[in-house]
């Protein structure tokens, strides 16, 4: 087994892969550690949401490393490659990291998006069209958000939460897309998603998003849009963390 110390460790042994350039970028950096072995990859940081573990590689070693590292600490979840835990693990979600491949291409509805400065509209609106959304105003890593306005109202929003980790190039990440019910088949989706994309990809090499494994229909747009690129994962806890 070959440790590895900080992002730079992590990313040459995963080959850059696009998954490990954003994992590794949620972290603070200075506390990126992990292990590799027979082209498996597991490593572990420090990100605001509290400490978050990552695997790449075959899912039967990565569980194998997992299990037998002693780095994780108090590790609050662990995203793996899809499968289905064993025991001692609770299974949390099961999403799929898109990145864009390609230049996003103009979508109708584009020139309506602009950035919002108003918490409380996202708040409502997230409050109606996107209950569940685990990013918010005041979420850590929002650096903004885009929306899109009709008659007043806030009607469809995206958030970029774009990383800025030590040591790891910048990489473009969309969170918290949600369009109004009352305005939802409209393209408003696409369209918020589609000009934040394009904006990101002025100054970033890397655009990526997370989306439910579920949703075919909000997967099916991104990929019209240029998200091409896909890795299926599966979040973990220790069935001995609360969630």
């Amino acid at each position: 087994m070959q440790t590895l110390h900080g992002p730079a460790a992590v990313l040459a042994a995963t080959n850059s892969h696009p998954y490990a350039r954003f994992g590794v970028s949620l972290s603070d950096g200075a506390h990126v550690r992990g292990a590799a072995e027979a082209g498996a990859v597991v490593w572990v940081g420090r990100s605001p949401y509290g400490w978050v573990a990552h695997g790449l590689g075959d899912v039967s070693t990565v569980v194998d490393l997992v299990d037998r590292a002693d780095f994780l600490g108090e590790v609050r979840w662990i995203n793996l490659p899809r499968h289905d835990p064993g025991p001692g693990y609770v299974r949390n979600e099961e999403w799929d990291l898109l990145w864009a491949t390609s230049p996003a291409p103009p979508q109708p509805g584009g020139e309506r998006v602009v950035p919002v400065d108003d918490e409380a509209a996202v708040g409502a609106l997230l409050d109606v069209a996107f209950p569940d959304a685990g990013v918010r105003p005041g979420s850590p890593h929002v650096l903004g958000w885009y929306g899109v306005w009709a008659d007043g109202s806030l009607v469809a929003c995206a958030a970029d939460r774009s990383t800025r980790a030590p040591g790891v190039g910048p990489v473009g990440v969309i969170g918290g897309v949600a369009v109004h019910p009352e305005h939802r088949r409209s393209g408003l989706g696409a369209a918020v998603t589609g000009e934040l994309t394009r904006r990101l990809q002025q100054t970033h090499d890397m655009v990526a998003l997370g989306v439910d494994a579920s949703n075919t229909a909000a997967i099916r747009m991104y990929e019209r849009l240029g998200y091409a690129g896909r890795h299926e994962v599966t979040s973990v806890r220790p069935s001995t963390v609360e969630a």
